[in-house]
């Protein structure tokens, strides 16, 4: 009670003394100013006396005004104010700079030092802190960032001892004077000057450097690293030394290097980055003396008795180019391993032809290959064996007429042994080969295309051979007698030519099985019967390119074949009459064939390859026609491929005339083949996939149209494209599911949809990733029975007032609710409404599903209440017991009725509230590959409008030896 009392009086003294003018003493009765507080005993005071200025932990929200200014606070805690921090202690408020301004050494006032990297005073010993103006000691101006002045007495002007442990190895950096001097002047700039003029007789030293380090690291007694622009000396040696004695020795550089170091030692290195167009030197002396001594450039003497490789000289230039040298001497040049045995080059630079040769005491000079060469008018006192026209290393031996040039050369002797005639390169196998104009061995073409167009000519007469080849070996004998190669990138039009040509102009005589045979070529063989091939015949084109014919057959005669196969066995062994095979990795066939003919009579047919069964099979076997293998594990391959360029023609086309047969069966994935009993027109298998069709314009493209009830003149197509086209008379596309799998009401998300039934479903995709999907005809959790669900709205198209198109939405509710509405009228304040029977029939009204009734008047009155809500109807009465005869509007909204489903299960669409919907479809992403389109390109390997009609051949005239 005692302290509420004081507080009071305290109050109203302060009340009273704001209207006094007088001055106010508390604890004196003599004040000596406006308010003067006196401590109870100044000598000895309490522990309450003082004034306590009122406390904040942290500055107002909204700052004070000018009528606040020098208002007094104390900080009882650490804050910010304006960015800046705020340390405890008294402030006042400074509505100038609209700042609290510190009055305590530990607050944020006026401060000479601060703590490193902040507007902290310094309160230890150990603070590091900084200073931004310039510091002087022993002096009263400061002229530098710190200008220390010492007394003559002083021992030294600035001592610096840096206390670090470095250990061996280590990579910090230690620096006793570190200067960084920064900026764009041109005047002098000095990061450590130097003046000493004591001219005492003691050891001057302008920067004396002794390190003493265990550091397995870089070791600087001075470092320098200039960048500059201007002319730069890292390090500028002005020497005057004017002693005529010979025992001075002056070093304007000197290097002592000493110890047992094993790593790389330099006495001076040079490394230069400069990337200016200026001249570099990496060491340049200039010899200006006019003295009588020897003079060295430079002068290395390496002590013979030390181990290792050594150089004199080592340089390395490996630029490319006529300018560049590693070592460039204007004047004489000696060389060699002692006084006594060294040689000097000639001064000149010879004639063209010339060689070096040595008198013997070291002068060497020019002189002419004559005496010592082969000559052109021959040469004696030869010895076979070991004079000889050749080469002494592994390089060919060359002979040419007409000059150096390329095309002049005429033979070659390989380093192998080999000899080519014009040519440089020679096949494998080859110990002889001769090229004649435009020829070439596969690789190498021909050098001169004037020598001739036969390479090698043999004659003969009488029953003589003009060419006979042999090859004698054994059994693994792989080799030809004579073989014959034509190579050629291209020929003129109508021409032939041929490997090997054979030529028989007799008539043979006789009729029947006495009639003479004449054979052009004859190829026969009577190898033993076996797994080994034997061939009477074998024609090899190796052309990579045009129409090549391994072996080719040309008849005239319309009752005979250009090529005609018998195989005389009646076994049951597969026999094959011909046979084509191929094994080439490009576009080739094994058997082609031709129809040339220029066109087509009415009712005729003409067939490239045509092929006829005529059995029928038993049991599992198979009749085929035509049949195409393709074994190839890997690429493009083909068992049947067919292409053609008609607009009515059919790259394919398969025909089944029986009334239930299947015109095309395709199986994938080495499935087995399913087809329908009643037959169908095509009929596509896969494991994964059945069918894929893409179609390839991007605008317009259609992958799949699907046409029924015979709409041949009714097919239609967006002209934007589509995947999928189907047209019907009745329905365009059906889409049926089999089994009845229901959503996971307790998993609401994208896998849900893979839990779902239903007839059809749709999706819009953006980079693969689902933007909308839909469901159609879906069998839902519970048995719940939707037409369509999926995201986004429900709308219809109406036309503007303008005739444009506009869309129209569907309010979509958490329930299954029908919606009724219809009009009434009030007869003395009383109405009762019928609902529907049909709508009755399918809702259910009940303590859980009320039935919702919205009433709008049409008339003045006092208002309506409904009661008597049920399944069939509802009453609308006036309120306050009106009898008001006004008519009204109302809608009604009502749950779905539960209903049963086909197979025996309930729907409960009455319970449903956010029923668990399904996500989009899991998909997989299919890979797809390119068709090899080479194989298209067999058609435009067929351009000829006919096979090539070989011409007969005149015989070559015999020339005349002579």
């Amino acid at each position: 009670m005692k302290n509420i009392t004081s507080k009071i009086l305290l109050a109203a003294f302060f009340l009273t003394i704001t209207s006094l003018k007088a001055q106010i003493g508390i604890g004196t009765t003599v004040p000596y100013s406006q308010l003067d507080i006196r401590s109870s005993n100044q000598a000895t005071p309490t522990n309450t006396d003082g004034i306590l200025i009122p406390k904040v932990d942290t500055f107002p929200a909204s700052n004070p005004g000018v009528d606040q200014q020098g208002m007094l606070v104390y900080l009882a805690a650490p804050t910010t104010f304006g960015g800046n921090p705020k340390a405890i202690g008294f402030y006042y408020w400074d509505d100038n700079s609209s700042d609290w301004i510190g009055i305590s050494s530990t607050a944020n006032g006026d401060h000479d030092w601060y703590e490193e990297g902040t507007t902290t005073a310094p309160n230890a010993i150990t603070d590091n802190m900084f200073h931004n103006g310039n510091v002087a000691i022993g002096k009263n101006t400061a002229n530098s960032a710190l200008d220390v002045f010492s007394s003559a007495a002083a021992i030294s002007g600035i001592s610096n001892v840096l206390n670090s442990t470095v250990t061996a190895g280590g990579t910090t950096i230690k620096l006793g004077i570190s200067n960084s001097i920064q900026g764009n002047s041109n005047d002098v700039m000095t990061g450590q000057a130097n003046l000493i003029t004591n001219s005492g007789t003691g050891i001057h030293y302008g920067v004396n450097n002794e390190i003493s380090s265990p550091n397995s690291s870089f070791i600087y007694g001075f470092n320098n690293a200039i960048n500059s622009n201007s002319s730069t000396f890292e390090s500028n040696n002005n020497i005057t030394n004017n002693s005529t004695s010979t025992l001075s020795t002056v070093h304007a550089y000197s290097n002592n290097l000493a110890g047992t170091s094993a790593g790389t030692i330099k006495g001076y290195n040079s490394t230069i980055g400069v990337s200016g167009n200026g001249d570099h030197y990496g060491n340049y002396n200039l010899l200006a003396g006019t003295g009588t001594g020897i003079k060295y450039g430079t002068y290395n003497l390496l002590n013979s008795a030390a181990g290792g490789t050594h150089y004199g000289i080592y340089s390395e230039v490996l630029k490319a180019g006529a300018t560049n040298f590693a070592g460039y001497f204007l004047g004489n040049v000696g060389i060699g391993t002692t006084g006594a045995n060294m040689y000097t080059f000639p001064a000149s630079r010879g004639t063209n032809g010339q060689v070096m040769q040595t008198n013997g005491t070291g002068v060497v000079s020019w002189a002419n290959p004559n005496g010592f060469a082969w000559t052109t008018v021959g040469n004696s006192v030869t010895t076979a064996g070991t004079n000889f026209i050749g080469t002494t290393d592994a390089n060919d031996f060359v002979t040419k007429t007409g000059g150096s040039a390329a095309a002049n050369e005429r033979l070659r002797v390989k380093t192998a042994g080999q000899v080519v005639v014009n040519n440089t390169g020679i096949f494998p196998g080859d110990a002889f080969s001769a090229y004649a104009s435009n020829t070439t061995n596969g690789t190498t073409a021909s050098i001169n295309n004037t020598i001739g167009t036969f390479a090698v000519n043999g004659y003969s007469s009488g029953n003589g051979t003009g060419v006979y080849g042999e090859v004698n070996g054994g059994a693994t004998t792989a080799g030809s007698a004579i073989w014959g190669n034509l190579y050629g990138t291209t020929t003129t039009a109508s021409s032939t030519s041929e490997a090997v040509w054979g030529t028989n102009s007799t008539a043979p005589a006789g009729t029947g099985v006495t009639a003479a045979v004449a054979t052009g070529v004859r190829g026969e063989s009577s190898g033993a019967a076996g797994t080994a091939f034997t061939m009477g015949v074998l024609g090899t084109n190796s052309a990579t390119a045009g129409s090549a014919f391994g072996v080719y057959g040309q008849t005239s005669s319309p009752a005979s074949m250009g090529v005609f196969g018998v195989n005389l066995d009646v076994s049951a062994a597969p026999a094959h009459g011909i046979q084509g095979q191929t094994g080439a990795v490009g576009s080739a066939a094994g058997v082609r064939g031709f129809n040339t003919a220029a066109a087509i009579g009415a009712g005729q047919n003409g067939f490239g390859v045509r092929g006829t069964a005529n059995i029928a099979p038993t049991g599992t076997g198979f009749v085929m026609a035509v049949r195409g293998d393709s074994n190839g594990a890997t690429g493009s391959t083909y068992g049947v491929y067919g292409q053609v360029a008609s607009a009515t023609g059919f790259g394919m086309y398969a025909l089944n005339t029986n009334a239930n047969g299947t015109g095309l069966v395709a199986t994938g994935n080495n499935a087995a083949a399913t087809i329908l009993a009643s037959g169908a027109g095509a009929t596509i298998f896969g494991t994964t996939l059945g069918t894929l069709s893409l179609a390839r314009t991007p605008a317009s493209g259609v992958g799949l149209i699907g046409v029924g009830n015979n709409l041949t003149g009714s097919i239609f197509s967006p002209a934007s494209g589509a995947g999928t086209v189907g047209v019907g008379t009745q329905y365009g596309v059906m889409g049926f599911a089999t089994t009845t799998v229901n959503t996971n009401p307790g998993n609401n998300n994208a896998a849900n949809g893979a839990a779902a039934s239903a007839g059809g479903y749709f999706e819009v995709q953006n980079a693969g990733v689902a933007q909308t999907w839909t469901y159609v005809g879906v069998r839902d959790n519970g048995g719940v029975l939707r037409k369509i669900i999926g995201p986004g709205t429900v709308n219809t198209i109406v036309n503007d007032t303008n005739g444009k198109r506009v869309a129209l939405s569907c309010p979509e509710t958490p329930e299954n609710l029908f919606q009724d509405y219809g009009q009434g009228q009030l007869i003395n304040g009383k109405a009762h409404i019928e609902i529907d029977p049909i709508f009755a029939k399918n809702i259910v009204v009940n303590e859980k599903h009320p039935l919702r009734v919205f009433v709008q008047l049409e008339g003045d009155c006092e208002g309506v209440f409904i009661s008597n809500k049920s399944q069939n109807g509802f009453d609308v009465t006036e309120l306050k017991n009106g009898n008001s005869n006004v008519a009204f509007s109302f809608s009604i909204v009502a749950n779905r009725a539960d209903e049963m489903n086909p197979d025996g299960t309930m729907a409960r669409y009455s319970e449903e509230r956010f029923a668990a919907a399904p996500g989009p479809q899991i998909t997989k992403k299919l890979e797809t590959l390119e068709e090899n389109t080479a194989a298209r390109n067999l058609a435009s390997d067929d351009k000829q409008a006919s096979l090539p009609n070989i011409k007969t051949k005149p015989n070559q005239k015999l020339r005349k030896q002579k």
